[in-house]
């Protein structure tokens, strides 16, 4: 198997926005799938509960700035080209 190597501008402890849910938390891991795009783990709290849920890198708003995260697949059809962004596609 060939080895990769994997990069993300993601800046762990920012928040961050999902931009189809609203849901907004602070990034606490970035995850790396053979045949997915980039993930980002966010926490918030919820009904004085802390909870995590991890979205498509493509998918969130970085609060502080407006930006999206850069992201490149990291296999599956097409291999490790950009992915596109996709966060105002609401197919």
């Amino acid at each position: 198997m060939k080895s990769a190597q994997f990069e993300s501008d993601t800046i762990l402890g920012d928040k961050y926005r999902d931009t189809l849910t609203g849901f907004e938390g602070s990034a606490t891991a970035v995850t790396f799938y053979l045949h997915a795009c980039e993930r980002i783990t966010l926490e918030f709290v919820k009904d004085g509960e802390v909870k995590y849920e991890s979205f498509d890198a493509p998918r969130l708003t970085h609060i502080p700035t407006g930006t999206q995260p850069r992201t490149t697949r990291s296999g599956g059809p097409g291999g490790r080209e950009a992915a596109p962004n996709r966060a105002g596609d609401r197919r």
